[in-house]
């Protein structure tokens, strides 16, 4: 699906964004099953818009998108200054094109009780505000910090249970960055980079 913003329906800023979604679910061999989910966004600033709004992004990571990760940790980021010194955290912009999976392998256990190993990915870029803030306003690049594009596709793995219920699937997920398995053999590590997450519904 899509959707346009512009001055002319008392917009702030004129843009189109796209989205699209597209899901399967199979049986395997021995009461096994397979779902599968891919999503993916667009968005592009038209006529007086150079940029997209924040909150029109495509911000990944969390419950909803890529398990593993904290939300919004995913995509391109400015690092957070004050008083020009890094204070060791970033402020997530979001991405005008980004793209997820989740891929889970899915086995009843008992009545309406599953449990599922789980692996998910993501990507998102930024195009259009990194070339607007170099171009027209080199101060507030400078004082922000460079733009972190993300370079690789971030990825998790995990495992969870699913029960069946009237008002969909409960699940419940434990779910890690690829990047920090080495740490599960810390047990500080595990509880730092381990993360949990709740939600109701399939995908």
């Amino acid at each position: 699906n899509g959707e346009v913003a512009d001055e002319w329906i008392v917009s702030d800023a004129d843009f189109v964004r796209l989205l699209g979604a597209w899901s399967l679910f199979r049986p395997l061999p021995w009461r096994y099953r397979l779902a599968f989910s891919f999503r993916g966004g667009f968005a592009h600033p038209l006529g007086r818009s150079e940029g997209i709004p924040v909150d029109q992004r495509f911000h990944l990571g969390g419950t909803g998108s890529v398990r593993g990760f904290r939300e919004s940790a995913i995509g391109p980021r400015f690092p957070a200054l004050a008083g020009g010194e890094d204070v060791s955290s970033d402020v997530s912009t979001g991405g005008d094109l980004a793209g997820s999976y989740n891929l889970e392998i899915r086995h009843r256990m008992i009545g309406g009780l599953d449990w599922v190993f789980f692996h998910d990915g993501g990507m998102s870029r930024l195009f259009h505000q990194e070339a607007d803030l170099a171009a027209k306003n080199p101060d507030e690049l400078l004082q922000r910090g460079r733009l972190r594009q993300q370079e690789e596709l971030a990825t998790s793995i995990g495992i969870g249970l699913r029960v069946k219920t009237v008002v969909g699937p409960i699940k419940f997920d434990l779910g890690i960055d690829t990047t920090k398995l080495e740490h599960l053999d810390s047990i500080n590590g595990t509880r730092d980079h381990v993360l949990i997450h709740f939600t109701i519904g399939d995908f």
